[in-house]
């Protein structure tokens, strides 16, 4: 046989740490990314509104007037310029890039140049909190693309002279025609200048007329760095409260559930393994008013119902043997009740068999003298099985030899056995009888049949046939009932053969029957073998037959030869 692979055993206790830990992880994750992204959010807000603040103070101390002049003399340049020939900044230091700025010089020398960006130089070493960097510049929509123009930068090293040109944002086109709009503060990330918050705010001249923006860029790279030491302490710090609530939760359950439940699981292991009768689940006490409580209560039930159940078995087994050995007494007193020593060298031979469905039986079968040249044959079969069929048996067999040894015909003795069997007959209980005398000199057989199976008689012809006639009912059924003789003569040579219905109505494993028709077939293929040969072929036959269906009914054969 193939081994099966034994499966690896959890503990409830350790799925219940692994399924909490795994949802404590998920909870981590979710409660720190949720935390990360409102965090987040709120910095980003606070940080764009900051960078609009500074914009807005820090343009109302530009000289308009002057950024005006550099606005003015810088777009005049650009707009010289064919469209299909203007260099972005994504070419910066390219000698195309480098020739765009050269012809952006005349601008550098102007004097109002030199005083707008002193202006926001002052303003960018004024050393206000995270401020990277602070510029000048024009949006221009005059071409069919949108420009964002430098016109001043104040940065200390690769600063963007007038000239250098980009694509504007998007989000800021309504303020070319706008400027009042401003520059709404978004968030850049390159690898060059880090994380920048970027706000622009409108600088007008003396007579009100839109001069150019002021751009302010504030680093962000502190503020993401506080943003990723909080992600890591918030992680730390939902992990361990996690932890702790999983340890927690674990303990608790362990007491309320897992703990309770391998009290039961052993307890039932060590009554299956030990047979500890009575003192198992008694022992433990578990009180909880929940679903453990129940299992313990309906396990501890089971207990106290399967102690009563194994003492009934061992009252059960000894009664059992107690029946089995009087079983055996009854099924030897019955098979001593049987004749077995059959008649040899006598101008006949005869010879009988009963084999029961239990151990005793219903059947019976009887031959016996009745003077020196009569013998009374008798084969008969009691309604059930079992001690109430064999004790039927017993009676109805000496009732039968003695009135028959006593004289009359075989109806003059089934109507008085009748008459005293219904007398006494609580159990209505009733049995088929044949009975028929034998002259041995002659070979007169008068016989009457009690609702039995037709014999087969081998006669003349040569070949068993059933013998048909009209059937009486069996005996104890009704005191009145009226029998009748019937009478033939047997030739030296004919044969007799009786039987019950256990053998013509034995199945095999089809539930088909042996039937009338098989039986005479066998004996007709063994017509001239003597009574033992015969019944012994037979009973092969019904086991071939069977083929160990079991046998539900006694089988009983009785055979005589001339």
């Amino acid at each position: 046989m193939e081994n099966k692979k034994k499966k690896p055993r959890f503990p409830l206790k350790l799925k219940a740490i692994v399924l909490l830990a795994a949802l404590s992880v998920a909870i981590t994750a979710v409660g720190a990314a949720m935390s990360y992204f409102v965090v987040s959010r709120m910095n980003t807000e606070s940080f764009k509104n900051e960078a609009l603040d500074v914009a807005n103070t820090a343009a109302l101390s530009i000289n308009g007037d002057e950024l005006k002049v550099v606005k003015d003399s810088t777009l005049d340049i650009l707009h010289s310029i064919p469209e299909e020939e203007v260099v972005l900044s994504d070419a910066w230091g390219s000698p195309e890039f480098e020739a765009q700025l050269e012809k952006f010089s005349p601008v550098t020398r102007l004097p109002e140049y030199s005083n707008v960006l002193s202006q926001i130089k002052k303003i960018q070493h004024m050393g206000i909190s995270a401020l990277s960097s602070v510029y000048f510049i024009a949006l221009d929509a005059e071409n069919s693309i949108s420009y964002a123009v430098y016109l001043a930068d104040a940065a200390d090293e690769d600063a963007c002279l007038p000239g250098v040109i980009d694509h504007e944002e998007d989000a800021n086109w309504e303020a070319i025609d706008d400027p009042a709009a401003g520059i709404s503060p978004y968030i850049t990330h390159t690898d060059t200048y880090g994380w920048l918050v970027t706000a622009g705010a409108p600088v007008y001249d003396s007579k009100g007329d839109f001069a150019g923006f002021l751009y302010i860029d504030l680093s962000m790279d502190d503020i993401k760095a506080r943003e990723n030491s909080f992600m890591m302490m918030l992680i730390i710090a939902l992990a361990v409260i996690a932890i702790v609530i999983c340890f927690i939760f674990v303990r608790l359950t362990g007491i309320a559930v897992v703990d309770p439940v391998n009290s039961i699981s052993k307890a039932a292991l060590s009554y299956v393994k030990d047979n500890k009768s009575g003192v198992v689940f008694e022992s433990m006490k578990i009180n909880q008013n929940d679903e453990i409580g129940d299992l313990y209560s309906a396990v501890h039930q089971m207990e106290r119902d399967l102690n009563e159940h194994m003492a009934n078995v061992l009252i059960m087994t000894a009664e059992k043997e107690r029946l089995e050995t009087e079983l055996n007494v009854a099924t030897k007193i019955q098979a001593d009740m049987l004749p077995t020593a059959f008649p040899k060298n006598e101008g006949y031979s005869l010879f009988a068999s009963m084999t029961p469905a239990k151990e005793v039986g219903g059947d019976f079968y009887d031959f016996f003298k009745i003077d020196d040249d009569r013998i009374g044959l008798v084969i008969a079969d009691v309604s059930g099985k079992g001690v109430p069929a064999a004790l039927f048996m017993v009676i109805t067999k000496t009732m039968l030899q003695f009135r028959a040894q006593s004289g009359g015909t075989p109806a003059d003795v089934l109507e008085d056995v009748n008459k005293k069997l219904c007398a006494n007959n609580e159990s209505s209980l009733f049995v088929t009888v044949w009975l028929g005398i034998l002259s041995i000199s002659t070979g007169k057989l008068i016989m009457a049949n009690a609702g039995h199976e037709y014999p087969a008689i081998k006669g003349a012809e040569g070949d068993f046939r059933l013998h048909g006639s009209d059937h009486c009912p069996p005996l104890a059924l009704d005191p009145d009932i009226i029998f009748m003789n019937e009478e033939l003569t047997l030739a030296p040579g004919d044969c007799l053969f009786l039987y019950t219905d256990g053998v013509t109505e034995a199945k095999d494993s089809n539930g088909q029957r042996f039937k009338e028709k098989r039986l005479i077939s066998t004996l007709n293929k063994n017509s001239d073998a003597s009574p033992e040969e015969l019944i012994t072929t037979v009973k092969k036959e019904l086991e071939s037959f069977s083929n160990g269906t079991e046998q539900f009914d006694d089988i009983t054969m009785l055979s005589v030869r001339l």
